[in-house]
């Protein structure tokens, strides 16, 4: 993998590291000294290093914001992908708006094994026929935006895995026409055009993509969901009479 940064992002990010690490540090200090007992002092020293391992990836996330030019890192592999789901282990990629009732989108960032990500950058956008209204969101994380204009997300920390990201609520109205879709793409202020973005555990960014559509209201034969593979009726049978 390769990776090049310019030097605008590379010094704003780790100077916002540097500072926040200090931030922490004084308020840490103050805190101890004001309490005049030397067991607070202590436990204020301990607090000092997850303190700083979370302060530098605030200071990533103030990152996100203040560079006009950003690190941009060039990948022959990006570690994970984000994507729309339907359920809360991030496994469907179909949905049905059949009533009037909350529909409930969740976002995930799926990592690669054996890498790790620290902060990420997208757009949740909605197809030409989706007709249920925005609501509300959770994003469980440091952020700035919202998924339907641009979300800057950091997580506070190296995390690897499926992580969900945002929790999105939607009002159906029953009314989506079939094979309508709700998909993760780029940030308006993308580094990678049309790409989403995600930072690895060195603070360099990289280009990635979504694992695809969340179809809403797929007819059969239409739009099938991609992370769905069909099963023959006749499978189970097969299986069994190998074991007699």
């Amino acid at each position: 993998m390769s990776r090049q940064s310019n030097s605008c992002s590379h010094e704003v990010t780790h100077t916002h590291m540097h500072s926040a690490n200090h931030v922490g540090l004084a308020v840490t200090d103050a805190a101890a000294t004001a309490s005049g007992s030397q067991s607070s002092h202590r436990s204020a020293k301990d607090s000092t290093h997850s303190m700083r391992a979370g302060n530098a990836w605030v200071g990533a996330l103030l990152a996100l914001v203040v560079c006009v030019f950003p690190a941009h890192s060039s990948a022959q592999f990006s570690p994970g992908t984000v994507t729309a789901h339907s359920d809360e282990i991030g496994s469907s990629c179909s949905l049905l708006d059949d009533a009037d009732k909350i529909i409930t989108v969740y976002v995930f960032t799926h990592v690669a094994p054996s890498f790790g990500l620290g902060a990420v950058r997208f757009r949740l956008v909605s197809s030409t026929g989706f007709s249920a209204t925005y609501s509300s969101e959770v994003i469980p994380y440091v952020h700035t935006g919202n998924t339907q204009d641009g979300l800057n997300v950091a997580f506070g920390t190296c995390l690897s895995g499926d992580i969900l990201v945002a929790t999105v609520s939607y009002i159906g109205h029953g009314t989506s026409t079939s094979c309508s879709y709700l998909t993760v793409t780029g940030h308006p202020q993308s580094y990678f055009p049309p790409n989403i973005d995600v930072m690895d555990c060195e603070f360099y960014w990289l280009p990635a993509s979504t694992d695809g559509p969340l179809n809403v209201n797929p007819a059969g034969g239409q739009c099938s969901p991609w992370c769905v593979v069909a099963v023959n009726q006749a499978t189970w049978g097969a299986v069994k009479a190998l074991y007699r």
